[in-house]
């Protein structure tokens, strides 16, 4: 069963651990290392991106994928390979980029804003 997505500060607390790639809860592909966590605030939105380091999957690579972490738990992740300088030889860089609207309650509209 899938669970809620980590905020990007759990993530950058987890830098350097394994994280087990899977399609279905039977079947894991592969273990990837979480290799960087850069958060980001533009505007309304808040937003990190996730880079992970690991096996080539040997498949197309885009997909959203099982992660499971033995602290964070288990979630589903849109992944897909990018070309980075400091992959090992062997090794594939996957990055996923999450964005969220900021939670302000002055950006809901004044229609909705006591209906919370």
């Amino acid at each position: 069963m899938n669970g809620r997505l980590p905020s990007p500060e759990a993530f950058s607390l987890h830098v350097g651990s394994i994280f087990l790639l899977s399609l279905t809860e039977d079947s894991t592909l592969a273990a990837l290392c979480l290799c960087e966590v850069e958060q980001w605030h533009r505007g309304e939105f808040l937003g990190c991106s996730l880079r992970f380091s690991g096996p080539d999957l040997g498949r197309p690579a885009h997909d959203t994928y099982q992660l499971e972490h033995a602290h964070l738990g288990v979630f589903s992740l849109f992944l897909g390979p990018v070309v980075d300088g400091t992959a090992k030889a062997g090794e594939v860089c996957y990055q996923a980029v999450i964005t969220r609207l900021k939670p302000h309650r002055s950006n809901l509209p004044k229609e909705i804003e006591g209906h919370e």
